[in-house]
């Protein structure tokens, strides 16, 4: 088993963040910035794991966290349980109001080959549910490293990543319309 350290330095790397923009409060009111933070609907840290289901057996057995769904390796049907006997490459936990994402490496330097030479650890990808993730890619290509273009996921999610100043990847997420969800899209 991994030191507790080494697992839980993501989640204190994304606890950090929020200290990389000031908060509202107490500067001057600016309507277009707060429409802007407004869009912004949830944070979720997805770490890159070499073993989905080890990962999974730790934060259910040690930090409690419960399994939402996972993804079983080479398929894009979301399960409700997690099965010791097949392997995961993609899974949801949550503890309370704080839900971790975990990533097979292969599953996810497949989406993002970046990430194929960092050591896991400090390969992490902060995903951002937005309201809608196209006008906010509209507003950030050209601006930033696109690392993934806008597309629609099976999952029923439409999302890009980019590289920000750090070199930390951010992956912004918004739901696809109802009618627009069919079909296999993306690998998780």
């Amino acid at each position: 088993m991994k030191p507790v350290i080494g697992v839980l330095a993501p989640l204190a790397i994304a606890v950090a963040l929020p200290q990389c923009s000031a908060p509202l409060a107490g500067r001057p009111y600016d309507k277009k910035m707060e429409q802007t933070h407004t869009m912004y609907r949830k944070l979720t840290c997805n770490m890159m794991v070499e073993d989905v289901n080890q990962t999974v057996r730790f934060y259910r057995d040690v930090l409690e966290f419960a399994f939402v769904i996972g993804v079983p390796e080479n398929s894009q049907t979301i399960v409700s349980e997690a099965d010791p006997a097949r392997p995961l490459a993609f899974a949801i936990m949550q503890q309370g109001d704080v839900q971790v994402m975990f990533q097979s490496r292969a599953s996810l330097t497949a989406d993002l080959p970046i990430l194929a030479d960092r050591p896991v650890g400090g390969s992490i990808v902060l995903y951002i549910e937005t309201s809608d993730a196209k006008p906010l890619y509209e507003k950030l290509r050209g601006r930033v490293n696109v690392l993934s273009d806008l597309h629609d996921t099976f999952y029923g999610k439409r999302e890009f990543y980019i590289e920000d100043c750090n070199g930390y990847i951010l992956g912004f997420a918004g739901d696809l319309p109802v009618q627009e969800v069919s079909g296999p899209k993306a690998n998780p």
